[in-house]
């Protein structure tokens, strides 16, 4: 199947959010970019109001403005000095800039789309993904020793694959066609939330009490946006 040439820029974004999300892991934590990921909701609204001059309603503004708050309150750890002072870390600044990319891709794609079946769609975006990243990372991949890699590494390469790739992605698809977009969107603030319970036990650091004190907006949020758009 041939992509039409208007994929490029959802291609585009797709493959700038994965590899910003891979190169920041190298220097912040799995809570700050799961939290980090729940500002996508904001940010999408964000420039879907200042692209297609789209707002929601005052209670749909007031629960992103809550989850990103929670999210926030995580990244910085539950202090509220860091909070302030914005003390992002390296890591933390090139995940969010990846974000903003993939933002782009929820606003985009109405507009770019022309009545295609949304597999196709997923496909073809994908399918540009994985020939970009091929490309960009071709001496890395001619060097690295496949045959060598420990079986963890394959488990880790096929669950990256098969279920942060194309099963999150179907499931997306399928909740999108059975629920309106504010309602799909709200269980994005689940993130951190879920990262937060695997970090310890996966036998890493156990969040203070304030930092989960986080969740506790996000939750807000959350039963905020479930009772909008019916």
């Amino acid at each position: 199947m041939r992509a039409p040439a208007r994929y490029v820029p959802l291609i585009a974004s797709y493959a700038a959010f994965f590899v910003l999300m891979f190169y920041a892991l190298e220097t912040t934590s799995a809570v700050s970019t799961g939290a980090l990921f729940t500002l996508l909701p904001l940010v999408s609204a964000v420039l879907s109001w200042g692209m297609m001059k789209k707002s929601g309603s005052a209670a749909v503004w007031l629960a992103l403005g809550l989850g990103a708050l929670g999210a926030l309150w995580i990244v910085f750890g539950g202090s509220l000095d860091r909070l302030v002072r914005l003390h992002l870390n390296q890591g933390d600044v090139i995940f969010f800039i990846g974000v903003v990319a993939y933002s782009f891709y929820a606003v985009l794609v109405p507009r770019l789309t022309r009545g295609e079946p949304v597999y196709a769609v997923t496909f073809a975006v994908m399918l540009g993904g994985a020939v970009s990243l091929s490309v960009i990372y071709a001496s890395q991949i001619w060097a690295t020793p496949w045959a060598q890699l420990p079986p963890r590494v394959w488990i880790v390469l096929g669950y990256l694959a098969i279920f942060a790739g194309i099963f999150s992605m179907w499931l997306l698809t399928y909740a999108a066609q059975r629920l309106t977009p504010t309602k799909v969107m709200a269980y994005t603030y689940l993130t951190p939330f879920w990262v937060i319970l695997l970090e310890p036990a996966l036998g890493r650091n156990v969040p203070s009490f304030a930092t989960l004190m986080g969740v506790v907006p996000i939750l807000a949020a959350l039963m905020l946006l479930m009772r909008q758009d019916g």
